[in-house]
């Protein structure tokens, strides 16, 4: 949660840095060097290895990334969080979510079948940009 209490938005990376951490925590046991990790990432997943290179957050959990097809300077789908949530209220009243609390409309999502949550993010209107290139992209990430 955030310092307002509300849910953070993007799970998505933060996800990531907790895979990141847990690949730091034992590589060794694979053999690995936790000195020499190398992220990667085509398309949408060069995005995400962009978003960690700048993100203060995953400083240290790797030391090189390669991306391909794909950069965080370009700044779809980067929103502040008013619109963020704005999107995330839509699509929970499209699925029968309509708790306004945060942290209940995580939890009321998270039981929808993820088939009509896929069928009905095909009808929220979610805009490419908000914002300028950069412009507070690391409050997002």
């Amino acid at each position: 949660k955030d310092s307002n209490g509300q849910i953070i938005a993007n799970q998505g990376i933060t996800d990531q840095r907790m895979a990141m951490k847990w690949v730091q925590d034992n590589i060794g046991q694979f053999g690995g060097d936790k000195n020499s990790i190398t992220l990667a990432g085509q398309s949408a997943g060069s995005y995400s290895v962009c978003l960690h290179i700048v993100s203060p957050l995953s400083a240290g959990l790797f030391h090189a990334g390669i991306m391909e097809s794909g950069s965080c300077d370009i700044p779809f789908y980067m929103y502040d969080k008013q619109v963020a949530y704005s999107i995330t209220n839509d699509l929970a009243w499209r699925v029968g979510s309509n708790m306004t609390n945060s942290t209940e409309q995580l939890a009321c999502l998270r039981d929808v079948n993820s088939t009509l949550l896929l069928t009905t993010m095909f009808n929220v209107s979610i805009p490419s940009s908000t914002s300028l290139i950069f412009k507070d992209q690391l409050k997002v990430i």
